[in-house]
């Protein structure tokens, strides 16, 4: 099965009738961990889930980089550092 972007409903549910357990997807960084890889360049994708990749967006995108992805994406960063120093 390929599918190489979730447009509507319809590849949503193609894709969970072929893989049920899946909870989300990752689609934009697919790319650059195959060049990291290439190069053997370290690499770390950050995704905050924004809605459920269908007509039916619960939230204002602009708004939700504002006020949810911003922040949590900050205290990732802050953690993954933290992490680093010991």
């Amino acid at each position: 099965m390929a599918i190489n972007f979730l447009r509507d409903q319809n590849d949503k549910d193609d894709l969970f009738s072929n893989l049920p357990a899946t909870l989300c997807v990752e689609m934009e960084g697919a790319s650059v961990a195959q060049v990291c890889y290439e190069y053997e360049i370290p690499f770390v994708i950050l995704r905050i889930i924004s809605d459920e990749s269908n007509e039916h967006s619960p939230i204002d995108f602009p708004d939700f980089i504002i006020n949810v992805s911003s922040k949590y994406s900050q205290e990732i960063i802050k953690n993954m550092f933290s992490c680093l120093q010991g």
